[in-house]
């Protein structure tokens, strides 16, 4: 209540008295403005109360004005506090300036509710209000709704604003000492259109003391989509699909010939349902008055009785002919007829699964998965939730592979194998990993069901049909080790093809077009076995030994081959991939596996020769057997040297080999290349390498004319070279400004290991971005500029200058014949230092004019560079956060860079390096950099996105853009203290 006394030989000069605001902005709200509209009049016009009489002798004779206003919420929390006004008198002689009062403030940290939550102008689904109570005197909170709350006639059209009835949708009883309070409004319930929420607060009396401002918005929900009576699948009999919604009131809309329906389509009636007695795709929306319209979903059903395979081996139809997951009664009943003792069997082992489930594979899962893990299965609710088996579970399976009878698939097969895998998923997840490598849970049945249909029971099951025998032939010819045991007691049937590396049939139309090698399913050579007890034990219609019929009856139901395609040929191979589960609840390793080699690699004969490649899969192709004779006919002393990796490419390191062979064996010639004779000789032991002396042989050149070169070292296993330790220096920072001035970027795991052996000069995937594979660091797998790690710069720096590898990693280099430990006292420029634990390495070049030491290092993220582990992980913003991925230099690795002891560097030539690109606003002349969490995209019809930065504590709205910035970093190198000396005599010395 606000008042304003007038005296009275001033009253008949006004026109108005007004109350004026300052706005939040720090202008007062302008009279002009309020008298050009009638509703701001009324609602800041003064009214005349009465003549101020004795009652307050001090203003006696004065004229009482007084008018009521609301102060409505102002927002949020941070905004109570002073509000100004002053009172305004409107003279009726408009020339006159309106008399102005004192400018006077009151305090709004009373304010009895405030609103907040609305951060969209649509909503669908529910949304979540915040109510803050800040007076004690409130004693009930109501919501209130006004827009299109009453009920609408169905031809009333689309309205420009709203119908304006207030109604009451919820109350909120307030408890002493509680601020916050949540009201989820479910937008469901009414009608899509425009409206305003806002609260009321009421007082012990019932009386009103507050009302929020008025949150606008529309409601914008669509119809729930249609769901279906019977799952779609294969069906031998017709079926009567009918439908229904989550949204209650909804009207269904349908085709049966594959196009898309629309209102003008077959209206659904309940009564009759739809009558599926042919192979049809069924196509439906839901209309319904309050909301938009459904997305189409559809359902394909296969009616057709004569596509299932019959004769040899009995499926079963669907239906009631069908395994089921049985309840408790029905497991503890006697009588069973044989299709329910198989359903008990597969219910037992599947209550084993589910009670797995919920004690360990569910947080397996999300241990596993970690921010991998979609919303839908982010707790371990939502996994148990997903991954356990019930009868609908089991019904789904069957009509996912009712659909893939015809091509030979039992359903059972699948259920044999769910057990077997022991998660109750086909473990098919390829983004999840478990600590072996393999595939683990895939908590999405749709997703888990399709790909064991496709890789297992439909590519392998069908390439089997065709390469049975030679399958068989290769097992039943293995000669008996502990490594195959496993193996040789199976008859090469289905269930060992399905589980070794074998062979997959892609089929399209029906026929097969391609045959290719797949994965194994398990890594344990007995997996096969076990899946047949399982499968003997839920099979009822088949008679004794059902796996077995099975497999034979696969072999019968030839899927037809694509005219012209050929079926590749083939070898299946024995090799020590396998694993085995002991008595100790742990895999043991090498043991035997089947994998299958296509025989598509170009055919190889002498002379073997430089580039030239082979199937490594298949040990039998010469290149392989001559590296393995290579490296076996090595003398003790060389094998850490020279040993080859058995790769079947006859590269540069093999080609280098064979020279030396040539040499010390006294050839006719020495050309790299491996003929008849010189094979036999190897494969006799006549021609051995044996090491010449003390020293090391060093790879020279590249491609064809590699060689190995033997450098002598003297007594002390010192090298000798015609450098100097300053030009081993300016090799080393020469790579400071390798990429277009910029300092080489550090690569986790780059040497000369992931090259494939040393070499002079740049490498030409430098600044290239590729994919960090060696573990145990923030870059593994994400993709960031190729470049040297610490170990593999110094490597590579020392390999340049005087030709020796002193090893890829650190740990190498320590142990290696080449380092020798000094004194920090007797440091040379060329040095290398390491820290405590030899995790990093740097190279010692000089002092600075303090005295200070000085290194110069391949910096990785732990050594000076930026933190930015924020960057990979995303946790708030998507959208702008993969605007940044997008960039080319959207990465911060480390650099290569000097550091001086114990101090950081401030020269802007070494300490300045590149960060990740930011989001930047310009601010006062400079960009600053901003949160990707608080920047939006702003997509536009046919314009660039733009980004707009969003200062929630000044509440102001910036452009954004995106600048990849130079960052002052400290470079510490106090850590290295451990000072050696590569055991070479530079030319000074």
């Amino acid at each position: 209540m606000f008042t304003a006394d007038v005296a009275p030989k001033l009253k008949d000069k006004f026109d108005y008295i007004l109350l004026q605001f300052r706005l939040p902005g720090g202008a007062w709200i302008q009279s002009r403005d309020i008298l050009a509209n009638p509703d701001y009049i009324s609602r800041f016009s003064m009214n005349f109360d009465h003549n101020i009489g004795d009652s307050e002798p001090e203003r006696k004779g004065f004229d009482r004005y007084k008018k009521t206003i609301w102060i409505l919420d102002p927002g949020t929390q941070e905004r109570q506090g002073l509000r100004y006004f002053r009172v305004l008198g409107i003279y009726k002689d408009r020339t006159q300036k309106p008399f102005t009062s004192t400018e006077m403030a009151f305090i709004v940290n009373s304010t009895s509710i405030t609103l907040s939550g609305l951060t969209t102008s649509v909503i669908e689904g529910t949304h979540n209000f915040t109510i803050r109570k800040y007076d004690n005197n409130v004693k009930k909170i109501g919501v209130y709704l006004m827009g299109d709350t009453t009920d609408v006639p169905d031809y009333v059209p689309e309205y420009g604003r709203y119908i304006a009835s207030e109604k009451e949708i919820g109350i909120i009883n307030p408890i002493d000492g509680t601020i916050s309070y949540n009201y989820a409004f479910d937008s469901t319930q009414y009608k899509n259109g425009k409206y305003e929420l806002y609260a009321k607060a009421f007082d012990s009396e019932g009386k009103k003391i507050h009302e929020t401002y008025h949150k606008e918005f529309s409601i914008k929900n669509k119809a729930a989509v249609p769901e279906f009576s019977v799952e779609p699948g294969c069906y031998n009999e017709k079926q009567v699909v009918r439908l229904s919604s989550k949204s209650p009131g909804s009207y269904f809309y349908y085709t049966t010939d594959g196009t898309t329906p629309t209102l003008s389509s077959q209206r659904y009636d309940a009564t009759r349902g739809i009558v599926i007695d042919k192979t049809t795709t069924l196509k439906v929306f839901a209309w319904n008055i309050k909301y938009e319209n459904s997305p189409v979903v559809e359902a394909e059903y296969i009616i057709d009785p004569t596509a299932l395979p019959s004769g040899k081996w009995n499926f079963h139809k669907g239906g009631t002919d069908r395994l089921s997951y049985l309840s408790d009664k029905d497991l503890n009943r006697t009588n069973l007829t044989k299709l329910e003792e198989a359903s008990k069997n597969l219910t037992i082992r599947l209550k084993r699964i589910n009670e797995r489930i919920k004690t360990e594979v569910a947080q397996k899962y999300l241990d596993l998965a970690g921010s991998k893990a979609p919303s839908a299965y982010n707790t371990k609710h939502k996994v148990i939730a997903a991954l356990t088996w019930d009868d609908t579970k089991v019904q789904k399976l069957y009509n996912k592979g009712g659909m893939y009878q015809k091509y030979g698939v039992d359903q059972r097969m699948l259920l044999a194998i769910i057990y077997q895998e022991g998660t109750g998923s086909f473990n098919t997840n390829s983004e999840v990993k478990d600590k072996y490598g393999g595939n683990y849970v895939q908590p999405d049945f749709e997703k888990d069901i399709a790909a064991a249909l496709e890789n297992h029971g439909v590519k392998k099951l069908n390439a089997y049909k065709y390469y049975w025998k030679q399958f068989e032939d290769s097992i039943k010819s293995l000669a008996k080790t502990k490594g195959n045991a496993n193996i040789t007691k199976g008859k090469g049937d289905l269930y060992q093809f399905l589980n070794y590396c074998t062979l997959g049939a892609t089929i399209e139309n029906g026929v097969i077009t391609k045959v290719s090698t797949m994965g194994m399913y398990a890594e344990d050579n007995d997996w096969w076995s076990k899946v047949k007890t399982i499968f003997d034990e839920i099979v009822e219609n088949n008679g004794n030994n059902p796996s077995e019929k099975y497999s034979e009856f696969v072999k019968t139901i030839k899927t037809p081959i694509k005219a012209g395609y050929e079926l590749p040929k083939v070898k299946f191979i024995e090799t020590s991939n396998g694993k085995v589960w002991s008595d100790n609840n742990t895999w043991l390793s090498g043991y035997s596996l089947i994998t299958a080699v296509l025989d598509d690699s170009p055919s190889i004969s002498f002379p073997l020769k430089y580039q030239m490649k082979a199937n490594n899969a298949d040990t039998s192709n010469l290149i392989y057997q001559v590296q393995t004779l290579l490296n076996n006919n090595l003398s003790p002393d060389l094998k850490s040297m020279l040993s080859l990796e058995v790769d079947s490419h006859y590269g540069r390191r093999t080609t280098a080999v064979v020279k030396l062979y040539q040499q010390q064996n006294n050839a006719k010639e020495i050309t790299g290349e491996v003929n008849e004779e010189m094979f036999n000789l190897l494969k006799s032991g006549s021609w051995k390498l044996t090491k010449p002396g003390e020293g090391k042989y060093v790879l020279k050149d590249t491609g064809n004319y590699s060689y190995y070169e033997w450098v002598s070292t003297d007594s002390s296993q010192w090298m000798s070279i015609n450098k100097s330790r300053n030009d081993l220096v300016n090799k080393a920072k020469e790579l400071l400004t390798v990429h277009n001035g910029d300092p080489l970027h550090y690569f986790w795991g780059g040497n000369f290991g992931r090259d494939g052996g040393a070499y002079s000069g740049y490498h030409k995937n430098w600044g290239k971005t590729e994919k960090v594979t060696v573990g145990g660091n923030w870059s593994t797998g994400k993709n960031v500029p190729y470049g040297r790690d610490c170990s593999g710069y110094v490597q590579w720096v020392y390999y340049q200058i005087t030709g020796i590898d002193i090893g890829n990693t650190t740990y190498a280099q320590k142990d290696g014949i080449w380092l020798e430990e000094i004194d920090r006292s007797q440091a040379k420029p060329g040095d290398l230092v390491y820290n405590e634990n030899f995790t990093h390495v740097g190279m010692y070049i000089g002092k600075d004019t303090d005295g200070l030491p000085m290194f110069i290092h391949a910096a990785g993220s732990a050594y000076g560079t930026p933190e930015v582990k924020s960057l990979w992980g995303d946790d708030g913003n998507s959208e702008s956060l993969d605007k940044l991925r997008e960039m080319d230099n959207c990465y911060v690795t480390g650099r290569v860079i000097i550091s001086k002891f114990n101090q950081s560097l401030n020269d802007p030539q070494y300490s300045r390096i590149k960060s990740s690109a930011q989001f930047v606003i310009n601010k006062d002349g400079k960009d600053v950099v901003v949160p990707y969490r608080d920047v939006k995209v702003i997509k536009e019809y046919n314009k660039p996105d733009r980004f707009e930065y969003h200062d929630a504590k000044t509440n102001t709205k910036y452009q954004a853009s995106i600048k990849s910035l130079p960052m002052d970093v400290n470079n510490y190198g106090q850590n290295l203290k451990r000072y050696f000396r590569v055991k070479v005599r530079f030319s000074e010395e």
